[in-house]
């Protein structure tokens, strides 16, 4: 694995890893993390698709992990340019250096929902999205319905007021969130269409990719129940999408979990069915 600071459209450097298949097929693979997740989580991932071909780059946002580059309180970075900026560059940086390869994302929760954000995300081959849905409130049931409500218009704004970021460690078990991003995000969940209510149509980008979208939901995951998930493929309208739920009897598994997918012990029940999806586009 390498490592390489990225310089951003911004002109600030964010973290990227570059995991250099033996085997190359001639084509690369953009993880993008979920929300306040160290890209060293999808390293064992990304080891098993460069073991199968696949050129893998992953990054951290700004202000996350090894793109922490100044408090966290001072970084004014918001969801959007995660997309807009950070994945852009890194699509960029995948272009530059592997200029005839095709080029697919990954996308995990939050991943998947701003890779319509990246103004190159039109030229990819295709995407995966796994559990990455709306984060509207109301898309939930029972106490859950209740208890992402007040973390959206309680928790969220009393701390961000109280710290100057979001620290998500103690709240969500994520790593901290800077200000603005948090703001944005939580913005984004009070609303039944999202972020389609409060980011303007020109900034949005989901509705001009036309690649193959494999569409994963979880069974049992409370942090994207299926109706979120769909809602989401559907804002990708002129993709070709394949909506795909998983559940662990068909695996011998115990469970599923929205954080279980890219870790080691899914490699050999889950990741095959990861890779096939990419492999069949």
């Amino acid at each position: 694995m390498e490592r390489i600071r990225v310089k951003t459209l911004k002109s600030h450097e964010i973290s990227v890893h570059f995991f250099e298949s033996q085997q190359p097929i001639d084509e690369v693979v953009v993880i993008v993390s979920a929300t306040g997740v160290r890209q060293q989580y999808y390293a064992y991932f990304a080891d098993y698709l460069a073991e199968n071909g696949f050129h893998v780059f992953s990054f951290d946002y700004t202000g996350i992990g090894e793109s922490i580059t100044k408090p966290l309180e001072k970084e004014q970075t918001t969801a959007v340019e995660w997309a807009s900026n950070d994945l852009e560059s890194v699509i960029q940086c995948a272009v530059e250096r592997f200029p005839h390869h095709k080029i697919h994302l990954i996308g995990h929760s939050i991943g998947g929902q701003i890779i319509g954000f990246a103004p190159s995300a039109v030229r990819i081959s295709n995407m995966l999205t796994v559990a990455s849905q709306s984060g509207y409130w109301g898309l939930w049931k029972g106490y859950s319905r209740y208890a992402y409500w007040t973390i959206w218009n309680l928790v969220v704004p009393v701390s961000l007021k109280i710290f100057g970021y979001l620290p998500s460690k103690s709240i969500m078990g994520m790593e901290n969130l800077p200000k603005n991003m948090a703001k944005q995000w939580s913005g984004w969940c009070k609303h039944k269409n999202y972020f389609v209510d409060t980011i303007d149509q020109d900034q949005r980008y989901h509705h001009l990719i036309k690649s193959t979208l494999f569409s994963f939901s979880l069974e049992g995951d409370n942090f994207a129940p299926q109706q979120a998930v769909d809602w989401l493929a559907a804002q990708y309208s002129n993709s070709v999408v394949h909506r795909i739920h998983l559940h662990p009897k068909d695996y011998d598994i115990n469970k599923i979990g929205h954080f279980d997918v890219f870790r080691l012990h899914s490699k050999p029940t889950i990741w095959p069915v990861l890779l096939k999806s990419l492999k069949n586009t």
